[in-house]
């Protein structure tokens, strides 16, 4: 069963009187599920040289803005802007911040420079703009990368060290349950 409320960002769970906990919890201290937006909130940014618009407010630890609201939580600052320029985010999308503009900022909230795409897709984008990975290894190497049959690409150095680290903890497990016998 789904949530009763229109707005799109539901919380997982079980349902209470239709609604999900966030919006059953918004609905019992408000009276309605929808999450006002404060115009001052939205106003925490500054533009730099390439046409973002950095958010100077609060981040989350990965990077993102967040909008402070006293009563409802917090929200992702560029989500917020999103929907305050009039347009939606449909189901099942997420917004991507766009880099053939040159934006890669997750601090930029400017509409413009953000897109609603699936999450394979903002994943896919995220990780064809890195030039190294999270260990080091140069990803503009084609032979340092594979992609799968899903079209979701990976670091082949990364790889082995995963399978054989898997390997290793598969042999000493099997190692434990035979001496036991």
């Amino acid at each position: 069963m789904r949530c009763a409320a229109a707005e799109p960002d539901h919380s997982p769970g079980r349902l209470r009187r239709g609604f999900c906990e966030r919006h059953y919890r918004r609905f019992m201290k408000t009276g309605s599920t929808t999450a006002p937006v404060r115009v001052d909130d939205l106003s925490r940014y500054v533009v730099d040289p390439c046409g973002c618009w950095l958010w100077t407010g609060p981040l989350w630890p990965n990077g993102y803005g967040k909008t402070a609201r006293p009563i409802h939580g917090t929200q992702l600052a560029h989500r917020a802007f999103y929907l305050a320029s009039g347009r939606e985010i449909p189901d099942g999308l997420d917004l991507d911040h766009v880099h053939e503009r040159g934006c890669r900022h997750r601090h930029c909230v400017n509409p413009e420079h953000l897109e609603p795409v699936t999450r394979a897709i903002n994943i896919r984008r995220g990780f064809d703009a890195l030039d190294v990975c999270a260990r080091g290894h140069d990803l503009t190497d084609p032979a340092n990368i594979r992609t799968d049959s899903n079209g979701v690409r990976f670091c082949i150095p990364c790889w082995r060290i995963r399978y054989k680290a898997a390997g290793a903890r598969y042999r000493k497990r099997r190692k434990a349950e035979l001496s036991q016998r």
